[in-house]
């Protein structure tokens, strides 16, 4: 049994892993193993001294390479070998020193074989003490380095492995100095022969104990096994002792020493039978409660974890809740939860938290790194160490040269939608020290895929409460941009509301005239001053979003080269550095530009240039529909304009003759005055000199007021609200259509009340 044992170690590592040096030395140490086991049994059966040397021979030279093997085996599991290749160098040494001994068949070595109660056994030679030294010797200093490294192992599975192997080689020595002690005090103490020479079995859990730790050791968890043993030891004890005790008080109390012992036995063999049955399942559950809570702890925890992510619709608890809850619930030394980020295409850490002051190591990992494409083809969660051990693994990552050492976790969980991560969660070691068993394994991959749904719906959730909140909030700005009227009154609202938007210390807008784009309106801010008035299409920033007709964000203006360098020097000096800047649009093509600055290095995020965006598309509205009011308004002056020229070149015949009979009046008269009278008198060819001059005025009067009346139809001013004499303008109107009216036999007659 022990050599088919052997043979299926040594074919299980080699083919699991052939490449790996830690499993080729772990099958040279098994086929050593197996070489001793096959020459103790052939021993057995050797039927005199001379084949029976024959077969010492063989068994020495597996029992020989032993030491050398397993020294060498923890030097590459604690990777020290360049640090100790002068002591491994010693080992081989004496190892080819003792197989050249016992291969020449020297008598300083073996000088032959004697017969015990168990077989055939070598009789030793001076040098054979020696072997015993060296043989012992390098297996108790494998001891002491892998102590020594179970102290600092940082890794609850490097730990885990390390016990294995202490456990195994704690084992084999035992077993190795049984045998060696009933081998050497036989001849004292003949009764030793009759020990059975447990070397065999102790090297068979020796060999197991080494093959699970470099195969397969999550399937053992050591500490498990020792509490368990010590548990149900304790527990088998006491029920032991309990029984003895009454046994004996009620042989005694009742005098039954000489009776049967059925009716005792009978009783308590049903009560042992219940505590076997699902019956007993209660007692076992409160027993690994009480021994194992920092297990069941950790198990709750993760489905409570589990039932709690479908409950949360804020990604920011969910992120908290998740880390929180592992560190605190399991509890772990530290925690970090990568989320992905869009725009630099990496895992960024989101959120971490410690118990003892250790970190992941990273503060993101790139998309496409070996970490990511491993996450993504394979299912469940990458355990480091298991990564060493794993050939698919160490290959995948030792051909790229991408090494896990550098993230100091022991698990890597991914956080899976369908077959996209979309986070990584990387969990520390539990503070107990306990390895991470199959089922807790499950468990965190499930709360992963969970925490990654939800996550998803609560971003989700966000998405549209954003966008009811922005139309909202667009909705209040219109209302507000609608109640302005004048462009200029227009355009400060934009600015002033787009900083309080984006919460932006500064905005400002530029307007095309030409092929200029002019500064119209700005925030109040010392940089402002700094702005050059007009820039050029495709000129620094601002410039060319309009050459682009697309959005531009930039975390910091300083490290861009389109930024203009007067502007560059002033955001320096004011500490400006994040910028964003979206078209104005009119039918689709670029008026303008509105844009925002930041005192912090900000990366504007796809919410932020939809919602300026979406707010500048409003304005763009507003002041193309004051700029169409603004012409209209023109053109009606216009036409108002020319209906007026109309008029006054309709009227202007009448205009004339109206003007025509007073001017005839005033020259009459004017006549009259000239040519003076016949002496001395007030009159004038029989008129009065007073009633000319009044005739004169009179008409003066009139032909001034047909000329004022003309001129304020002429002369262009804008309309205005005031109070006026209605009586004076009704007559001034009838006076200056007094001609057209006559030609066409109308008569006006006023009859006008007093003003």
């Amino acid at each position: 049994m022990a050599l088919i044992l052997y043979l299926c170690l040594v074919a299980i590592s080699l083919l699991r892993n052939p490449a790996s040096r830690l499993n080729r030395i772990f099958a040279y140490f098994v086929s050593a193993l197996a070489l001793w086991n096959l020459g103790v049994f052939m021993l057995r059966s050797a039927p005199d001294p001379t084949s029976a040397y024959r077969w010492e021979v063989i068994i020495h030279v597996g029992v020989i390479a032993l030491p050398a093997f397993y020294y060498h085996f923890v030097l590459i599991f604690l990777d020290s070998t360049v640090r100790r290749r002068r002591w491994l160098i010693v080992a081989y040494g004496l190892s080819a020193f003792f197989s050249l001994l016992n291969l020449a068949g020297s008598a300083a070595f073996i000088t032959g074989v004697q017969s015990t109660a168990w077989g055939w056994a070598p009789a030793s030679g001076p040098l054979y003490h020696v072997f015993f030294v060296y043989f012992y010797a390098f297996f108790v200093a494998g001891l002491i380095h892998l102590g020594h490294a179970y102290k600092k192992a940082d890794s609850g599975f490097r730990r885990n492995r390390t016990v294995l192997i202490l456990v195994g080689t704690a084992v084999a020595i035992f077993g190795g100095v049984v045998d060696v002690g009933r081998f050497a005090l036989a001849g004292t103490f003949p009764v030793l022969e009759r020990i059975y020479p447990i070397g065999i079995p102790a090297n068979m859990v020796y060999a197991l104990m080494f093959g699970t730790a470099i195969i397969r050791y999550r399937m053992f968890n050591v500490s498990a096994v020792v509490k368990k043993c010590a548990v149900y030891g304790t527990v088998g004890a006491a029920v032991t002792s309990v029984l003895v005790v009454l046994t004996w008080v009620l042989e005694r109390a009742f005098d039954l020493e000489s009776a049967t012992a059925v009716w005792i036995i009978a009783p308590l063999g049903f009560i042992f039978t219940l505590l076997l049955t699902p019956l007993g399942r209660p007692i076992e559950d409160w027993i690994e409660r009480l021994m194992f809570s920092k297990s069941r702890g950790c198990h709750e925890t993760l489905v409570a974890l589990s039932k709690q992510m479908s409950t949360l619709l804020d990604v920011g608890k969910i992120v908290d809740t998740l880390v929180q809850g592992l560190v605190r619930g399991v509890p772990l030394t530290h925690c970090a939860l990568l989320v992905y980020d869009e725009p630099s295409r990496s895992f960024v850490t989101q959120r971490e938290e410690t118990t003892s002051g250790e970190s992941a190591g990273i503060a993101s990992v790139r998309g496409d790194s070996l970490i990511v494409q491993w996450l993504k083809g394979h299912e469940g969660v990458l355990v480091k160490e298991e990564a060493v051990l794993d050939p698919r693994a160490s290959h995948f990552f030792d051909a790229a040269g991408e090494h896990l050492e550098d993230i100091r976790a022991s698990l890597i969980v991914p956080l899976k939608l369908e077959t996209e991560i979309t986070g990584i969660l990387l969990i520390g070691e539990k503070l107990s020290g306990e390895i991470f068993g199959t089922e807790e394994l499950e468990l965190l991959e499930v709360l992963a895929n969970e925490a990654a749904i939800a996550m998803q719906n609560a971003r989700l959730y966000e998405q549209v409460d954003r966008e009811r909140r922005r139309i909202e909030v667009l909705y209040q700005l219109s209302r507000r941009l609608a109640t302005a009227s004048e462009t200029q009154e227009i355009l400060s609202l934009i600015v002033n509301e787009t900083s309080q938007l984006l919460g932006s210390e500064v905005a400002a807008l530029r307007l095309l005239e030409g092929d200029e784009l002019v500064l119209k309106a700005w925030t109040d801010s010392p940089i402002a001053e700094a702005f050059r008035p007009r820039l050029r299409i495709g000129e620094s920033l601002s410039g060319s979003v309009v050459a682009t007709n697309q959005p531009i964000a930039v975390g910091d203006v300083l490290d861009d080269e389109r930024y203009d360098p007067v502007h560059k020097k002033a955001a320096e000096a004011v500490g400006l550095y994040g910028f964003l800047g979206v078209p104005l649009r009119a039918n689709g093509k670029p008026t303008g530009v509105l844009y925002v600055y930041t005192t912090q290095r900000r990366s504007f995020g796809a919410d932020d240039i939809s919602l300026l965006s979406a707010f500048a598309d409003q304005a763009s509205m507003l002041l193309e529909k004051s700029r169409l009011a603004e012409e209209r308004k023109r053109a009606e002056e216009a036409l108002r304009q020319s209906e007026k020229l109309a008029t006054m070149a309709q009227l202007l015949a009448g205009v004339a003759h109206e003007l025509n009979n007073p001017l005839t009046v005033l020259i009459g008269y004017a006549g009259v005055l000239r040519s003076g009278t016949d002496g001395p008198s007030t009159k004038l060819r029989g008129r009065s000199v007073e009633y000319v001059a009044e005739q004169i005025e009179t008409a003066a009067e009139q032909c001034s007021r047909i000329v004022g009346n003309f001129l304020a139809l002429a002369r262009k001013h804008p309309p205005e609200r005031r109070r006026v004499a209605l009586n004076r303008t009704l007559t001034e109107a009838v006076e200056l259509l007094a001609y057209p009216l006559k030609l066409d036999t109308v008569r006006v007659e006023l009859d006008l009340a007093a003003d």
